[in-house]
This record gives C-alpha cells, structure tokens and sequence, in this order.
C-alpha cells in the first residue's frame, strides 16, 4: 500500500509542485472529471491545468495501455478542489475552457483570476466559505452561468455589470458585509431562489420587483426596515425570510399569489392592522419576538393557515375567528400574557385552543352577526374577504351550487382569487368570468367536475388554474386564449394524453399531471414550453422515459415516480431531478 501522502506528492508546507499521480489523471481523462477535494493542497498541482493540453496538440501522454490516447480522452468538464488549503484561482484556470462546474468551496480563496470570465461553459460555480473580498468584473459575462455560491466570504459590494449573469437560477451571497446591492441585480429574470441572509443591507433595490421567477428569498438577518414596494407582484414567490431586521410593520404581498409562508420574527412589529396585505394561500405565518398586542380578527381569512407562531409578544387575548380555521394545525402563544385563555387550555395544545375560541364565537350572536363565520351562513362572506383579500372563497362547504348573494356581493370588485374546492359541483359557474380583467386564481378542485367551460378563455388574467380531483379527461382548446397562465393542476383526473392546449401556453411553468392515466411523454411539445420549470408526471401508465427530455434545461422539478417504465430506475429518481436529467442525457444516442 502507497502512503497517501507518497502518492499524491503535492505541494503541503513548503510549496513544491510535484505533480498528480498518472492513475488519477488517466481517470479525468476518461470521465471528463477530476476530484482533489480533501487533500491539503496549497496550490493546484501544473498537471491540473495541462490535463487536456498535449492530448489538444494530437500528443499521446505517456501511459501504459492506448485507451488514453488523446482521440480517447474527455476535455475537463468538472473540478471539484473543496477543503484544501487554496489561496487563489490562478490565471491557469483560463485553459480549461471546457469547464462546466467548478466547486472550490472550503478553502482559504482570496483572489480570483480575471481570466475565470474566459470560461463561457461554466454553469455551477461554488465559492462558498473563502475569504474573497472582490467579485471579479470578468466573470459578470458568462453566459451560461446557472448557480452560484459566494456564502461566507469577505465580499463588501458587487460590481454593477453583476446583473449580466441573466442565467442565474440560484444566487447564494449570505454571510458577507454586503451594505447594498446593485440595481441591476433586478435583470436576473431567471432567478428562482436568493439567499442575502447574515449581511448588512438596510434596504434592497426596487427592481427587485422584476424577479418574477423568483421562488425564495432569504433577507433575514440584516438591517432593513421594510421591503419594496413593488415586491407584492413577485406572483411566484413561494418563501420569504424577514427574521432578524428592523421592520415595524408586515409588508404588503397581497398579489404575491403562490406565497405559502412569512418568516418575520424577531423585528420590531407593534401593530398588525388588517389582514389584507397577506395572500390568502399562506399557510405559515411566523411573527414571534415582536411586539404585537392585537390580531385582527380578519385573520380568519387565511383559510389556508396552517402554522401560526405568535411567541414572545404582547397579545393579552386572541380572535375568536381564529379558531375556525380548520387547517390551522400549529398556533404557539409561549411568551405572551395571554389572560384570556386559561393556562391550562393553553397547555393542551392548539386543538384545546381553538375549541375554545369557536365557544366563544358561538357564545355572542350579536357580535357573530358580523363576522365572517355567520358572512358565510347568511350569504356575505364575499363581502367580508373581498374587503380583506380580493378572495372570495366558498371551500368546503360540500355544496352543488354557489349561492347568488356570492356573486352580487363581488359585482364590480377587482377579485384576483376564487376558491371553490371541497364542494360537489358539477359545473364550474359561469360567474367567474365576470373577473375576467382581475382574476389570477381559479381553485375548482376536489368536485364532481366532468368539463370546464369553453367561457373560460374570458379570464385573460389567469395565472393558476387548479381543478386537481375531479373527473376531467380533457381540457377546452379555448384555454389558449388565457396567455398569462403559467400553472396548471390537473392531477387526479382522467386524462390518457396530456392535453394539447397546454403546449400551446407560452407562459407555461408547471403543469401538475399525476395520478392520471397518461402512457406517454410528447418532448417535442414539452420543447416547445420555453418556460417549463416543473413537470408532475408521477403515478400514470407511462411506459418508456425519452432521453431528449434530459435536454429541456428549463426543467428544474421532475416527478416520475409510481410508473411502469423500467429505466430509470428507482434508485436513480430518488437521488432527484439533477440526476435523473443527468442520467436521461447520458442514455441519448
């Protein structure tokens, strides 16, 4: 057995350069990868960056066997040089110009040759724990450049041409001194999650609100005192991480349709005021550690709730309209004087809690009268959530029809949601369309539906539509007309062939097929969708996965599980999407 130090023979203390070992560059050769994590290096042996280089000038390296001749080899496509000992990315990089992925994360990186802005392949770059003070102006040209990391490093500020990198997906800037960033940073139009966490912004830029791709964010941990305005239209966004800052009030994210949970403790919040500026689809709400006295009582609104953190304030009492939020599954009151609910009730959990609020609320038919739990008995509940949420929501009330006071109560209201799901309808009500200028959301799922109405092209507006659990087996072709749709859910249905119309939806970015009875997958089509961003094929009767859909790069969320297809196989679709494409693209002949 050879000495892992013998057998690396790389530079440790005293800076020698004596190479790699053949073995290991005959390997990289083969595979197109080279692997030195782990091992001390101070700086990368010369044998690194002429890997490809004589092979380039049609020399064979001197190496027993022929299989690596240089019209055998594969030019460097990976470097993985994490947890060494690294000061510096040499000049030397700018010779590998067929690099794809680069991770250096874990070392002691503190300059980055201009050159790295030579390597137009690069996608993943991770620079993640160094001690990089300066983000090289070069590198803001690379156009291919999908995820970058540059947490924990030393950086103060970016360079304006920062906003060049259009294809970032993923951008990971947490833990630096960062006090601002460049407004260009809103010209990142792919960007799908944002980390900024642990650094020293007091505000972010407003073309921000250009993000529209945008699914995470993560600002927690700096200094700001509110969000940008415009920061309600981000409709994509998914996550937001506030804690940690100094805002006194909640942000208005109203618009911010597909938001399921708001992290915003630890700030200095007092007062709440209406509901109104939360998406009605947020199902956690964490404000603990502020200093808020009062819930409204529009909280109620929420239906979707089902995570609600109030620890560390000054509430002294709770809504009753609180406790008929039937997903409401978690409320924390640890921290507060809350004299209005007994200790005892309060130690039995959120169900004991909530019981306890619904007695109340039954308790004064006066007060009900005008709240929206007797709204929804006597016909104005459309009032009550159009005042807070532009949502008119009839859910689960297992109803075959939509009462009229529904509608005549949401005449002439600009309505971005409706909600009707858990109810047994067998016809989706032609009053949607009275919406047509406004309406985002359409949530028809869990009924009885057999059709939807060709009328439904009247909703030019439509973002999401959802009519998961009913027994559709096709969709209108008029649908096409709806050209800002980008979701649609149709999942738990009855469809053999995924529905035409939906390759004609430019916008498209998530189509959700599962639980259906689809035997095939139409790439050519799929191709077409520009913006395809997720695909839900799992549980139907699909036979074969075609390799060409390894090479739709828009796809970041692929679901193939529960099919009869032999390849991949399961051990593959566990690792997750980024495999699965991997292995698609692998297997294309």
């Amino acid at each position: 057995h050879i000495g892992i130090s013998r057998m690396f023979n790389h530079r440790r203390d005293n800076g020698k350069d004596t190479g790699l070992p053949q073995a290991l560059l005959k390997q990289a050769r083969a595979s197109g990868q080279l692997n030195l994590s782990g091992r001390s290096l101070g700086v990368l042996p010369s044998d690194v960056w002429r890997i490809n280089l004589d092979a380039g000038k049609g020399q064979v390296a001197d190496l027993s066997g022929n299989d690596d001749a240089w019209w055998n080899q594969v030019e460097l496509s990976k470097l993985f040089i994490a947890s060494n000992g690294l000061t510096e990315i040499p000049d030397d990089i700018g010779l590998l110009e067929a690099l794809v992925t680069l991770d250096a994360h874990d070392n002691r990186i503190v300059v980055i040759s201009p050159r790295m802005g030579t390597l137009t392949e690069l996608k993943i770059v991770n620079f993640g724990y160094n001690s990089i003070t300066d983000f090289p102006f070069e590198m803001c040209g690379l156009p291919n450049l999908n995820v970058l990391r540059l947490e924990h490093n030393a950086l103060a500020s970016l360079p304006e041409a920062f906003g060049n990198l259009t294809s970032l997906v993923e951008l990971d800037l947490s833990n630096n001194t960062l006090s601002h960033l460049p407004e260009t940073i809103g010209n990142l139009r792919h960007l799908n999650k944002l980390n900024l966490s642990k650094n020293a912004l007091k505000d972010l830029p407003a073309s921000l609100e250009q993000l529209h791709e945008l699914r995470e964010l993560d600002a927690s941990w700096n200094k700001l005192a509110g969000l940008p305005a415009g920061m309600s239209s981000l409709r994509g966004l998914v996550r937001i991480d506030l804690r940690y800052n100094m805002i006194r009030q909640l942000p208005d994210l109203s618009h911010a349709a597909e938001l399921a949970e708001i992290q915003i403790g630890f700030n200095r919040i007092d007062t709440i005021g209406d509901i109104k500026g939360l998406p009605p689809r947020l199902s956690v709400l964490d404000i603990r550690d502020n200093k808020v006295a009062v819930l409204p009582a529009s909280i109620s609104t929420l239906y979707k709730l089902e995570r609600l953190d109030l620890t560390n304030n000054d509430f002294s009492s709770l809504p009753p309209e609180l406790g008929t939020i039937e997903t409401l599954k978690s409320i924390v009151l640890d921290g507060n004087p809350c004299r209005s609910i007994r200790r005892d009730i309060i130690s039995r959990g959120t169900m004991a809690i909530k019981e306890h609020l619904k007695s109340k609320l039954a308790s004064d038919p006066d007060e009900v009268a005008h709240k929206t739990h007797v709204a929804e008995q006597n016909g104005r509940a459309a009032s009550e959530l159009l005042r807070t949420t532009n949502s008119l929501n009839f859910s689960g009330k297992q109803a075959e029809v939509v009462p009229a006071a529904y509608w005549a109560d949401a005449e002439g209201a600009d309505v971005a949601s409706v909600v009707l799901s858990k109810n047994r309808l067998t016809a989706v009500p032609i009053e949607v369309t009275m919406f047509s200028g406004t309406l985002t959301t359409l949530d028809v799922a869990q009924n009885r539906l057999s059709e939807l109405p060709p009328v439904l092209a009247r909703l030019t507006a439509l973002v999401t539509l959802d009519c998961r659990r009913n027994q559709l087996s096709s969709l209108p072709s008029e649908l096409v007309a709806c050209t800002k749709l980008k979701e649609v859910l149709i999942a738990a249905n009855r469809f053999s062939i995924m529905p035409p119309v939906l390759y004609r939806l430019s916008a498209l970015t998530a189509i959700i097929a599962s639980d259906n009875q689809l035997t095939e997958i139409d790439v050519d089509n799929l191709a077409g969708l520009e913006h395809i961003a997720c695909l839900d094929l799992s549980n139907n009767n699909i036979g074969k996965v075609p390799p060409e859909l390894g090479f739709i790069e828009t796809i970041k969320k692929l679901e193939l599980h529960g099919n009869p297809f032999k390849m991949p196989r399961p051990a593959t679709l566990a690792k997750g999407t980024p495999a699965v494409m991997e292995y698609l693209r692998g297997r294309f002949a």
